[in-house]
Formats: structure tokens, C-alpha cells, sequence
């Protein structure tokens, strides 16, 4: 598959975002800012915004696993910011307008893919899982889903991390 801008994307893949910086300014043109109304119907606005990279006040790594496969997950990054404002950034499948998400094909690399800049994550998200409500900023509305979506589910336990210390001294390998 050929990577192009030039097919007809879905909405809320329509604008692909860049970046400029200027010392510490970093201006990110098509923020996506989606209201959703239900789960497939949503108002899709992208816009431009400028942040004080001296402002930064957290950078959160959240992981969504996929539901009935936790073994995969989507990821994100979100960074908080002094002024209360929230920029999460994801690579995502870029599907075309009317075209579905299929596991299948996502794991043989048969989507094209894009960054994604936005500040979702304040809707109510119960039109998607019922009984929950996320509001905030991105990070607390995914840990929110996630209390929900693992209820029910048994803990996995991991070996704790083993250290492997090399007793050996380096070898010098050039013969000067």
C-alpha cells in the first residue's frame, strides 16, 4: 500500500498535524478536538494551538489494552501543562471514510498509519461503556475506564526483574 493525504479519510483522520517550534513555543496545527454524541456519531474539529514547552508540568505513558485481547494495546502520550490544557499524542490507523476497524488486517500492517495531536479524553464516555463517566484530563478519564473495564478479571502476577552482572573484564579487540 502506498502512504497518501490524498484519499477520502475519515472525519476524525482528515487532518494530519504538524509541528513548529520556536525555542521553547511549539505551535501544533490540527489539534483533533471530537465531541462525541454517540459512539459512531461525533463533531470533528481540528485546530491550531501553541504551548510553552517551560510549562510542561507532566508527561503520562497510558496504555488501553484492546477489549478481549489485553495482551495488545493502544498507547498514547499526554502531556499536562501549567494552564490546565492537555495535548495527547497517539499513532493510529488511518482508515478511510466508512471503513471499519479489523484486527486482522491491523496486525499485517494493512492500514496506512498517523500521528494523532488532541485533547480528548473530557467527554462522557458512556455511550461507548455503559456505566462509566470520564471527565478530567486524559490520563485520569483512561485510569477511570480501566478500573471499570478490568472488573471481574483476575490479577496477573510477573517473576519480579532479574540483574545479570557480567563478571568479565572488557576485551580490547584493536590491536594498536
Amino acid at each position: 500500500m502506498t502512504p497518501s493525504n490524498y484519499r477520502r479519510w475519515s472525519p476524525d483522520q482528515a487532518e494530519v498535524p504538524t509541528v513548529e517550534l520556536d525555542r521553547n513555543l511549539v505551535t501544533v496545527r490540527n489539534v483533533r478536538n471530537c465531541r462525541y454524541l454517540t459512539a459512531e456519531n461525533y463533531l470533528a474539529e481540528f485546530e491550531d494551538r501553541t504551548y510553552d514547552l517551560n510549562k510542561v508540568q507532566s508527561v503520562d505513558f497510558i496504555v488501553v489494552p484492546f477489549a478481549g485481547m489485553p495482551a495488545l494495546a493502544h498507547t498514547m502520550l499526554s502531556f499536562g501543562f501549567a494552564d490546565g490544557e492537555y495535548l495527547a499524542v497517539s499513532v493510529e490507523i488511518r482508515k478511510e471514510k466508512g471503513e471499519q476497524f479489523d484486527i486482522a488486517r491491523g496486525l499485517t500492517n494493512g492500514y496506512e498509519i498517523m500521528y494523532v495531536a488532541g485533547d480528548e479524553g473530557t467527554d462522557n464516555l458512556d455511550t461507548y461503556y455503559p456505566g462509566f463517566f470520564g471527565s478530567g484530563p486524559p490520563l485520569s478519564t483512561w485510569m477511570a475506564y480501566m478500573r471499570v473495564a478490568q472488573q471481574g478479571l483476575k490479577d496477573v502476577s510477573f517473576d519480579p526483574p532479574t540483574h545479570r552482572v557480567s563478571t568479565q573484564t572488557p576485551v580490547r579487540t584493536d590491536r594498536r
